[in-house]
């Protein structure tokens, strides 16, 4: 989904049904599709969330960014 900071507005842009098995390595090529496409039609992109469920934690992981316990973020681009 994509939403707006300055003005309120949603749209979702894809979903998908996935099991305990799907591969989140795959999610970053997914991801980065859409910010690109994003972009190119003139929105910008301030961030990506989601839960921390296994498949995500691979899927960050493909995109260098490992989270533990006591990991900080110190506002640096990634």
């Amino acid at each position: 989904m994509i939403v707006g900071i300055a003005k309120r507005w949603k749209q979702v842009i894809t979903y998908f049904y996935t099991g305990k098995g799907s591969d989140g390595t795959i999610y970053k090529q997914i991801i980065v599709e859409i910010i690109e496409k994003a972009s190119a039609i003139g929105l910008y992109v301030q961030g990506v969330v989601s839960d921390m469920g296994s498949s995500n934690q691979a899927m960050w992981r493909a995109f260098g960014i490992n989270v533990s316990k006591h990991s900080t973020v110190q506002n640096k681009l990634i």
